[in-house]
């Protein structure tokens, strides 16, 4: 393993991110992989001083979230109201109305201050820090009147019936 040493400056920076990448295919428990660990700890540590994080776009947020929990988007249907404005909303065609953050954040744990950001906030806009949880949980004061039909084990609470605050088009 090779002598590793604390980062400090950019060029220090760069350089350990430029052995990571020859090290990305280094065996844990081999020097190289012990290198490896080591390096990533610097760079994580490094970058959570240094270097400033964007924020996810809404749609980015929703995606990550979707991909978090196995859904498609057909298995949105229930908390947006149809196929349609599922694809809209994940196209960014529309936009993520009030009562859609609601419900996706409600039902899905999606902060919802990264729902309601504007596409072009800053570092200087920080979020509050939110973990979202897994699903593990049926939302038991979903109305009783929903008729969509969300899969078995796809996370979507409300058995697949309409989110609070939303309307479905008859």
């Amino acid at each position: 393993m090779a002598k590793v040493k604390p980062i400090l400056t950019e060029a220090g920076y760069t350089a350990a991110l430029a052995r990571i990448d020859e090290l990305m295919d280094a065996e844990p428990g081999t020097p190289g992989g012990e290198e490896l660990d080591a390096l990533v700890d610097l760079v994580e540590s490094y970058e959570s001083k240094h270097v400033p994080m964007g924020f996810p776009s809404p749609i980015a947020a929703l995606e990550f979230r979707m991909e978090q929990a196995g859904l498609a988007p057909r298995d949105l249907v229930p908390c947006l109201g149809s196929r349609a404005k599922v694809a809209e909303v994940l196209s960014g065609k529309r936009a993520i109305t009030m009562p859609v953050a609601r419900a996706l954040h409600r039902h899905l744990g999606i902060p919802a201050e990264a729902l309601l950001r504007e596409p072009t906030a800053t570092a200087e806009q920080p979020l509050t820090e939110h973990r979202m949880e897994p699903l593990t949980s049926v939302d038991s004061d979903c109305p009783a009147g929903g008729r969509g039909a969300a899969p078995a084990g796809s996370g979507l609470p409300c058995g697949g019936r309409p989110a609070p605050g939303l309307r479905r088009r008859r």
